[in-house]
């Protein structure tokens, strides 16, 4: 049985990729040719993950401080206070 090929994070194609080895925590490496970038579909630290900017920006506009952010999705206050920052400049 094949296994279902993961979708690229940069662009969404997943025609175009493939497996790209392993990272040094075991978890498999991915590789898209359309956008020639490197990606995990899973990290150790949640702070990496996929949909984490979202859930970010939608804790922020319930009115959520960036520490309570911070303690809720077990990340780093640092990496809150970056993403909250990058969008500010985003829009």
């Amino acid at each position: 049985m094949k296994a279902n090929k993961p979708i690229c994070h940069y662009c969404g194609d997943s025609t175009a990729v493939n497996r790209h080895g392993t990272a040094q925590n075991g978890y498999p490496r991915f590789y898209c040719k359309s956008c020639k970038t490197t990606f995990q579909t899973s990290y150790i630290y949640k702070g990496y993950e996929e949909n984490i900017l979202r859930q970010i920006k939608r804790m922020s506009e319930d009115g959520y401080t960036p520490e309570r952010i911070s303690y809720e999705l077990k990340i780093a206050l640092t990496s809150v206070r970056q993403y909250m920052k990058y969008e500010t400049i985003k829009q």
